[in-house]
């Protein structure tokens, strides 16, 4: 059951290079808070925002409404290709930490990066600060179409994490793929190392405007991988979702990509995609939410839906 599109008040800027969404109580109201995230793109270096929507109802509208766009300090590229956001107390001091990541594209081979901000308060300011700017080794392609980030504890020994992923745009059909950061440490460093890039299998299309991840526990772990298809015409999104071992693998495969029927439909041109899973609408089956930057003429404008109950959960 999808509900109606929603809009995030407030601007995206004129081009947007990259977005995403996570969810999680920052104010300890007992309800989820969904924060939002995005990479402008104007004359010179990049930056990125966040914002907050407070204490979010069963149909996915935040009832206390939205913080600020907050400002991301630090580097982000003059070009970027894709962009994400997760949420986890990764310092174990009972504050929840944010991550946020995106891939530069400096005109040869792209490389990804994140940054964490440290000990959320309830305002959903990091009031710890903010980490230095740490690589994701490995390769990414000299072209990218959408990017994102996940954490949740897939091994099951207590350490989250870090889920990282990326759609490649060759020549002909993209390619999606995904590696992780094994046991962040206490300073956001996977002790564990990163596993091999596995590859997410199926179709892609040809030209991409975002990727979206989320990670979540129904049974085994389970990892949501959305992806925006640019074909002539309108955009159209979909999912696809598969259960992991305690080495990120495949369990029984992927299910198909289904598709994300957007109210009011996704424009013909996105600026890119996230999405969270979380119990929101009050079900047995986790809930999705849907977050997107609409590229149209003029200023960019945020928008979601919460699809609820979940299908094709493995």
């Amino acid at each position: 059951m999808l509900n109606g599109r929603k809009t995030v008040p407030g601007g995206f800027g004129l081009e947007g290079q990259g977005a995403g969404v996570a969810l999680w109580d920052v104010n300890d109201s007992g309800r989820p808070d969904l924060i939002v995230f995005h990479i402008e793109n104007p004359a010179g270096e990049n930056f990125g925002r966040y914002r907050i929507g407070w204490n979010l109802d069963a149909f996915g509208v935040p009832r206390d409404g939205w913080s600020p766009a907050k400002p991301i300090p630090g580097w982000f590229g003059a070009e970027d290709q894709g962009g994400g956001v997760a949420v986890w107390d990764i310092s174990g001091n009972g504050r929840p930490d944010l991550v946020v990541f995106h891939i530069d594209n400096p005109g040869e081979e792209n490389t990804g990066h994140y940054r964490i901000g440290w000990n959320l308060n309830q305002q959903g300011d990091p009031v710890g600060g903010w980490s230095s700017i740490k690589s994701v080794p490995g390769w990414f392609g000299a072209e990218d179409q959408g990017a994102d980030i996940s954490i949740t504890d897939i091994s099951g020994n207590g350490r989250p994490d870090l889920v990282v992923a990326h759609i490649d745009n060759p020549g002909g059909e993209n390619r999606a793929y995904y590696r992780i950061g094994w046991d962040l440490d206490v300073s956001g460093v996977p002790q564990g190392g990163w596993s091999p890039i596995k590859p997410i299998p199926g179709w892609f299309g040809a030209e991409n405007q975002g990727l979206g991840i989320t990670t979540f526990h129904y049974g085994a772990p389970v990892l949501a991988v959305a992806h925006v298809d640019n074909p002539d015409g309108e955009n159209r999104a979909h999912v696809r979702l598969t259960s992991l071992d305690k080495r990120g693998n495949t369990i029984a495969g992927w299910t198909q990509p289904i598709p994300l029927q957007a109210p009011n439909g996704l424009g013909w041109e996105t600026a890119g995609v996230g999405i969270a899973a979380g119990y929101i609408a009050g079900g047995n089956r986790p809930d999705l939410i849907t977050f997107y930057v609409d590229a149209a003429v003029g200023q960019n404008g945020g928008h979601y839906f919460l699809a609820e109950r979940l299908v094709g959960v493995p």
